[in-house]
């Protein structure tokens, strides 16, 4: 003898295989494309960057640093925008 509940189980398992397939199906819209300027040529690793305030006159600039290569050695670069982020000048 077949329990009730066993009668409903079959098609309650392949309804919920059919939505969880489906889940899995929907894509994620692809994301923007980058815009801008590169701060600079080849591999640059570890982004940073910040915009300072309670700094006075400094204000609203942003900071930005990448570790880069020259040759095989690492070298660090930090970059300052006083455009909002706009355009960038290697400081340090």
């Amino acid at each position: 003898m077949t329990t009730p509940y066993r009668r409903h189980l079959l098609p309650v398992l392949l309804t919920l295989l059919a939505v969880l397939g489906s889940l899995l199906a929907i894509q994620a819209p692809p994301a923007a494309a980058a815009s801008g300027t590169l701060l600079r040529d080849g591999t640059g690793l570890y982004p940073r960057a910040v915009r300072l305030q309670h700094n006075g006159a400094a204000n609203g600039r942003v900071l930005a640093s990448v570790v880069t290569f020259r040759g095989s050695d690492g070298i660090g670069a930090i970059y300052e925008s006083t455009d909002d982020g706009a355009t960038f000048r290697q400081v340090g």
